[in-house]
């Protein structure tokens, strides 16, 4: 189950605080991203870090490390154990 900040979509701030702290404390989270085609997809990232407008996390579903842009992550929240 994923816990989020309240509502579907998350502020800027509180959503880049998620990340950062899923990040450090090396937790997964539960992603909701628009993709460079416009489309709307859902996303389980483990995150390696966030900064400078983006998302760095490896991707299980892809097999591999994965780049965000924070600006088309719509929704975010910590998946519980």
């Amino acid at each position: 189950a994923a816990v989020g900040l309240g509502g579907a979509r998350n502020g800027t701030s509180a959503t880049l605080a998620l990340l950062q702290g899923a990040a450090q404390h090396q937790r997964s989270v539960w992603i909701g991203y628009i993709d460079a085609s416009g489309l709307a997809t859902e996303r389980i990232v483990e995150p390696v870090s966030v900064g400078g407008g983006v998302l760095e996390g490896y991707d299980p579903a892809q097999g591999g490390l994965r780049r965000f842009l924070l600006h088309r992550i719509t929704s975010a929240a910590v998946v519980q154990d």
